[in-house]
């Protein structure tokens, strides 16, 4: 399974946008291993202003694994937060939700997000970054 984050979907979506994370989500596509959950899916579809690209962003979305946001994942959340904060550092909630996701589904996050890194850096996180 493949947690595509919404700072992937920019680049997907853009059409100058960064082949190599085309190639990846669409690769995600077609082997059926592209999930998403809630965050992601507010982040991308509660933005979209035009009709158009929000319905084919959403028909996409609807044929992608969902992965829960459960009280799991908030308690995944939690405890990386304290992890990051005993070391000094600290991300938005939102990326600690979306990374306990991809941990209690074992899922790879494919990313463009730095936050990310040092998510990994200190808990259970599979990750592929892909910065610019």
């Amino acid at each position: 399974m493949k947690l595509i984050d919404s700072s992937c979907w920019v680049d997907y979506y853009h059409p100058d946008g960064d082949s190599r994370i085309q190639t990846a989500v669409a690769e995600a596509f077609e082997s059926d291993e592209a999930a998403i959950c809630g965050v992601i899916r507010i982040e991308i579809l509660g933005y979209i202003a035009r009709q158009a690209e929000y319905d084919a962003a959403s028909e996409d979305f609807s044929g992608m694994h969902n992965l829960p946001i459960t009280n799991s994942e908030f308690d995944t959340a939690v405890a990386i937060g304290r992890a990051l904060r005993a070391k000094g550092a600290s991300v938005p909630a939102t990326d600690l939700l979306i990374a306990a996701a991809a941990i209690n589904n074992n899922a790879v996050l494919l990313h463009c997000d730095r936050h990310f890194l040092m998510i990994a850096k200190y808990s259970a996180l599979k990750q592929k970054a892909f910065l610019k």
